[in-house]
């Protein structure tokens, strides 16, 4: 019996519309990863999102990204360029969302399920940020350690720090005693833009990684560079870094997924391949004990998703 084709597309329309066999639907398998340019932790090439895991470079935190993707084969994964208020904005809205960008804080634990990947090596240390020719005004010298809440108390040093960014436990609670006004002033980050500002002069100091600001000196060769000096008492931002998905139950099936692809990397051995596909180069030192024990210890445990 010939059907005319009017009626086909109606009856496929309305199989689209009950949800029956054959209809087409929305990917339940898509992973949408919220990724920035910040290297050198996070470096995305001309700026742009990656359009496959094996784009992703070999950072802290985009190489690892890499690494558990590749892990995660039942997804589609996705890449998108955004800094904080886009990615709250997408889980808010029900998003499959997901980012290693963010730390865990208990504000986050409302719209966001977190699990965690690795020890942090140790070049993620908050530091003090500031232009060389500053250091005698400040009463700093060149490797000095710094004593945030004595910079603090002066109110004629103008500081910008990032809006919505957890500088770790014990810096964001200095901030909270003695940073309001910084805390009230903070803007956007938008990749480089804060460096850049402190570059020409637009205020005094800002807060970052050590590496970060070595990054950005030998890859946009400022006019002004910046030195960082480690701020008394700061250890690492955390002790472990993480990885959040949106507070639903999509996001609770990724962030599943997400924990049982770490425990499965914990797992491979030998480690030396993948550690040298991740960073570019074999942890050494501290670093390696440090990971070694943690892996030693996410291979044996169970899930680990708050």
């Amino acid at each position: 019996m010939n059907v005319p084709p009017r009626r086909l597309l109606l009856a496929a329309l309305a199989c689209l519309a009950l949800g029956l066999p054959g209809a087409v639907r929305a990917d339940p398998l898509r992973i949408l990863w919220v990724v920035t340019h910040s290297p050198p932790m996070f470096s995305l090439e001309n700026g742009r999102a990656p359009q496959r895991p094996e784009q992703l470079g070999q950072g802290e935190l985009d190489g690892m990204l890499r690494l558990l993707t590749q892990r995660m084969p039942q997804y589609r994964h996705e890449f998108v360029v955004a800094e904080y208020p886009r990615l709250e904005a997408l889980a808010r809205q029900g998003e499959p969302v997901c980012s290693n960008l963010l730390l865990r804080t208990p504000e986050r634990l409302s719209w966001l399920h977190f699990t965690h990947t690795h020890v942090p090596l140790q070049a993620r240390q908050i530091h003090f940020v500031t232009r060389a020719e500053l250091l005698p005004r400040l009463g700093l010298k060149s490797g000095a350690v710094v004593d945030l809440a004595a910079l603090l108390a002066r109110p004629e040093l103008r500081g910008l720090l990032e809006r919505h960014r957890s500088y770790g436990k014990e810096v964001d609670a200095l901030l909270q005693r003695h940073g309001q006004d910084l805390l009230a002033r903070a803007m956007p980050r938008r990749g480089t833009n804060l460096l850049r500002m402190l570059s020409a002069g637009r205020m005094d100091f800002t807060l970052d990684y050590g590496v970060t600001v070595a990054a950005y000196n030998r890859n946009e060769t400022p006019q002004t560079p910046l030195v960082a000096l480690p701020l008394s008492g700061a250890p690492p931002t955390t002790a472990r870094a993480t990885l959040a998905c949106v507070r639903n139950a999509e996001g609770r099936e990724r962030i599943a997924a997400v924990d049982a692809a770490v425990r499965r990397l914990a797992a491979e051995q030998p480690r030396e391949a993948w550690m040298r596909s991740w960073l570019g180069h074999a942890p050494e030192g501290s670093d390696r004990e440090r990971l070694e024990r943690y892996f030693d210890e996410r291979a044996r445990g169970g899930p680990q998703i708050d």
